[in-house]
């Protein structure tokens, strides 16, 4: 096992970039019908799955093994950056099973993935899919881990489950391997919610809403059965889940990134491909090409302070190194700005920079400027810069 982990280290440190290409994602689809995996959390029909899976469906469909009725599901809570939801199905049997309460999930650990399937056939199957963590959260992502389980179309918002029975995690996606770069050509990619953001949610959305009768749950455990073999015990735990979109909605996980993304990513070292979706994980999903380097943004930032005037959260990675003030080197700042529309000046009121690129590593200095006095607003002649602006913090629309 030491063998093994030191192994999955040496390929995983070759290139940690566990991007997920537009459409890659492991729900199945058809021209306007979408299907996923759901797992039980309460014996009263409460069930968790990711968000990208029902995001875009009329109404979510949850099929009773017993009776193959599909029955309308209710949305109770949602957590767009997370990736996770929670469904309730009045009159469902569910039977939750444990949540591991260690938290940890280690590399080299093992993982069973289940959820439902169209992978061999053109109705869904429950279907349970092996391996080993290849990437923690706590070297990655505190959101995800990676492991080698191969994932099918269908099977995102399923159960990871470790070897002893327990939920770790969430089943979120998969990158197809023709879409894998040459480095990572011996890692599956596959992708799931790491079992702390389980925690995290439930105890936000559902505990307040169960009486103390039954919560904490009893959950149970069920072993974990040979592969190849039946799944039906399964059944009252881990259920299908569908529901029709409209006509020509493009699907996608939030962890989804763009093609101009994948285009900037194959000019960096894999050392720089990390980082660069460090800081896109962290919400700094838009970018421009600048001549110092490139200049990223974070649109959950974007704040209207005024007719004119937007707030937001922008990174500057730089192509070399620079000195602040005081002499120090830093290669790149993390800075809170204020944008005016119609003068296309900017303001800083605080800047971070940071030792390494992307906003990655230590913090080497710091100031922050009073909001409350005259910031010292500047005009930006950069044309590229104002372009981008213009079109994510003045036209910016939500959901976009």
């Amino acid at each position: 096992m030491k063998l093994l982990k030191k192994n999955l280290l040496l390929i995983t440190s070759l290139c940690f970039l566990t991007v997920l290409f537009n459409n890659a994602n492991a729900s199945a689809q058809s021209e306007n019908l979408i299907s996923g995996t759901a797992f039980a959390v309460s014996f009263n029909g409460h069930l968790l799955t990711a968000h990208h899976v029902i995001k875009h469906m009329k109404e979510v469909l949850v099929k009773d093994p017993h009776t193959n009725e599909k029955l309308q599901a209710q949305l109770i809570a949602k957590n767009e950056q997370s990736d996770i939801a929670l469904l309730w199905v009045k009159g469902l049997k569910t039977i939750p099973v444990t949540i591991s309460l260690e938290n940890i999930v280690e590399n080299g650990q093992a993982v069973f993935a289940m959820g439902f399937s169209k992978k061999n056939s053109t109705i869904e199957i429950m279907t349970m899919a092996t391996g080993v963590v290849s990437s923690s959260p706590a070297i990655e992502n505190h959101l995800v881990f990676k492991h080698t389980a191969d994932v099918s179309p269908g099977q995102s918002g399923g159960a990871v489950f470790s070897e002893s029975g327990e939920i770790i995690g969430m089943v979120l996606a998969r990158m197809p391997k023709a879409e894998i770069l040459e480095s990572q050509e011996f890692i599956n990619n596959s992708v799931a919610l790491d079992v702390k953001q389980i925690h995290k949610f439930i105890n936000l959305n559902l505990t307040p809403h169960l009486s103390k009768a039954t919560y904490p749950l009893p959950f149970i455990k069920i072993p974990i059965p040979e592969v190849g073999s039946e799944l039906v015990e399964f059944n009252n735990i881990v259920f299908n889940i569908s529901g029709k979109v409209n006509q020509g909605t493009s699907i996608s996980t939030n962890l989804g990134v763009k093609n101009s993304a994948l285009e900037l990513l194959a000019t960096l070292s894999s050392d720089m491909r990390r980082k660069f979706f460090g800081a896109y994980l962290a919400g700094y999903k838009e970018f421009v090409k600048i001549d110092a380097g490139i200049l990223m943004l974070s649109p959950e930032s974007v704040e209207r302070s005024g007719l004119s005037i937007v707030k937001a959260k922008v990174l500057i990675s730089l192509e070399k190194p620079q000195f602040t003030s005081n002499g120090i080197i830093y290669f790149s700042s993390v800075n809170d700005i204020y944008y005016k529309c119609d003068s296309n000046e900017m303001a800083l009121f605080r800047k971070e920079f940071k030792k390494d690129s992307f906003g990655v590593g230590e913090t080497i200095q710091a100031f922050k400027h009073r909001v409350e006095i005259n910031l010292p607003f500047k005009q930006i002649s950069t044309m590229a810069i104002n372009n981008f602006f213009q079109t994510y913090l003045c036209n910016f629309k939500e959901g976009q």
